[in-house]
This record gives C-alpha cells, sequence and structure tokens, in this order.
C-alpha cells in the first residue's frame, strides 16, 4: 500500500463548515486548506471561485502536501484559476512525485511521454510509467503495456512484457485492459491460447464499468459466437446468476430487461443458429439448465 506523509485531499463531508474550515485553514491546518480549495473550485458551498480555489491549493502546496500539488499541478495544465502553465505543471509533478504520490508519478509519466512542458522522452516517461505501476496503478499498468505494444526507435516492441502489464492492469480492473485482454482471449493473439468464454467474461466486466467499444463488440459477439452468448450477459456484460434462453438454451442474461435489449440488438436473428450449434458445444459450454425470464422472447 502507498505511503504518504499527508493524507488526500477529499471533498467536505456532509457535516463540513466552511466558515469554521476557513479558520483553520488561515491558522495554516494544511488539510483545511485544501478542502476550503475544493469548495471554491468545484462551487461546494460557496459560489464557484477558479482564482480563490488555486490560491487555496497554492497555499496547501507550499507546504509539500503532495496531494495538494497534484491538484495544484491540475490548475495549471488546465488553466483553472491560474494561467496555463506546462512547464509548472511538471514542476509541481515532480515534488509530489518525489514522495510517492503515484497520481503524479504517472501524470508526470504522461508529460515526457508526449513532450507537454518537457522534452519528449519516451524512455523517461516508461521509467515513471513502470514506478508508478510497480506501486499498483491499473492506469500506470496499462500505460506501461501499451508502451510495448509498438516498435519504436525508444522502445522496443516486446509482446510478452506487454501481456504481462495487460494482465496485471485487468486485475486492477482497467477497462481498456480488460478489453485488450478479452479481444486476445477471444482470437487466440500473442501466441496465448484462445479461450472464448474467458475472454467474453474479460469483455463483459468491461461493458460494466462503461467502456463503450467492450459492450459494442460483446454485443456484436454475442450474435456470431455462441461460446460468447453462452458466457455472459451480451447485454449488460453480467456474470452472475444469469439464465438461459428458453428458445435456443445457450444465450444467458441477468433477466427479461437485458433479454429484450439483446433481441433487439440481433439474439432474434441468432437464437436459431445457436440453437442448431447447441448439440456440437461441449456440455461444459452449455452450462447448467436454468428458468428463462419470464417474457422472454421465443
Amino acid at each position: 500500500r502507498l505511503r504518504m506523509s499527508h493524507p488526500p485531499i477529499t471533498k467536505p463531508g456532509p457535516d463540513f463548515s466552511l466558515s469554521e474550515a476557513i479558520e483553520r485553514a488561515n491558522a495554516g491546518d494544511v488539510k483545511a486548506q485544501g478542502q476550503v480549495a475544493m469548495c471554491y473550485l468545484f462551487g461546494d458551498r460557496a459560489p464557484r471561485d477558479p482564482e480563490e480555489g488555486a490560491r487555496w491549493m497554492g497555499l496547501a502546496a507550499e507546504q509539500g502536501h503532495p496531494h495538494a500539488l497534484f491538484c495544484l499541478s491540475e490548475c495549471y495544465l488546465n488553466g483553472t484559476g491560474v494561467r496555463r502553465d506546462a512547464a509548472e505543471t511538471c514542476r509541481l509533478l515532480r515534488l509530489a512525485a518525489d514522495q510517492n504520490h503515484v497520481q503524479s508519478i504517472s501524470n508526470l509519466a504522461h508529460m515526457y511521454g508526449e513532450g507537454i512542458g518537457v522534452p519528449q522522452d519516451r524512455r523517461r516517461a516508461l521509467e515513471l510509467a513502470k514506478r508508478a505501476a510497480a506501486l499498483g496503478d491499473a492506469g500506470a499498468q496499462n500505460n506501461v503495456a501499451v508502451m510495448y505494444m509498438h516498435d519504436s526507435d525508444d522502445i522496443p516492441k516486446d509482446d510478452e512484457k506487454m501481456l504481462y502489464w495487460t494482465m496485471k492492469a485487468a486485475e486492477g480492473d482497467s477497462a481498456i485492459a480488460l478489453f485488450r485482454l478479452g479481444t486476445i482471449y477471444v482470437h487466440g493473439n500473442y501466441s496465448m491460447p484462445k479461450d472464448v468464454a474467458k475472454g467474453a467474461r474479460l469483455l463483459g466486466r468491461a461493458t460494466q464499468l462503461s467502456y463503450a467499444p467492450a459492450r459494442a463488440l460483446l454485443e456484436r459477439l454475442g450474435t456470431l459466437l455462441p461460446e460468447v452468448a453462452a458466457a455472459v450477459c451480451t447485454a449488460c456484460g453480467g456474470g452472475e446468476r444469469l439464465k438461459k434462453c428458453k428458445g435456443c438454451g445457450i444465450a444467458r442474461f441477468c433477466n427479461s430487461s437485458c433479454m429484450r435489449h439483446a433481441w433487439g440488438l440481433g439474439h432474434k436473428g441468432a437464437c436459431k443458429h445457436f440453437a442448431a450449434a447447441r448439440e456440437s458445444m461441449p456440455a461444459r459450454a452449455r452450462g447448467s439448465k436454468t428458468t428463462a425470464p419470464s417474457g422472454t422472447p421465443a
């Protein structure tokens, strides 16, 4: 678990008093300074005032609070309450990264990778992304995987490392990594054993995380591959307590609403095809018998 000298600055809770927080903030309380900043930046319990929010966040950052440094870097990156300044963004990120603030390390990697506020240096970007990835940041783990996907003068393509970091990011619930790994298993790419059902479940999880490309692919594969339709609810990505379509006996859905949705997306045409394919499927892939949801289209 990441250890920091200061806890993250969070939005105030329901019992928060802005006037009392301002009093503490004026006395030098770094947490209060950060919370007052949040109030003005987001218009919570106070009129939205980006300049005042950035000023309070700057006071917390001056005390070396890593999350305040990170939040202030976002202000400079986006021009929120201060003039846009990518170089200052990087300076603040470095100060927070020196305290192992994982979001700052990951953002600094992006700045080096894209050459924003600093000269572009993909090797330095990879070094920083790996550092954030080692601290358990799923987004950074996915970024490391992406860096190894394509060959370049700075970073040679490495499928083994790409797969390793994709799997780590998927374990951390990165929707993009779940999507990538799901497609790899569905197609058996990168010398991975083809496992359509496992790939479908990964795509299902990415769909539940609202990753639109995963939903689109899952919906399409659900009308083409019975193994996909049998492994997960292709309407929403769910995988628990599914009920079979009583028409084909293969496709599974969470409830009648999901089935009606899938029916309109193409299961109506695939149902008879799946029924014909059912006998050739292994019993394991077909699953156990369950009752179809009420109101299921035949």
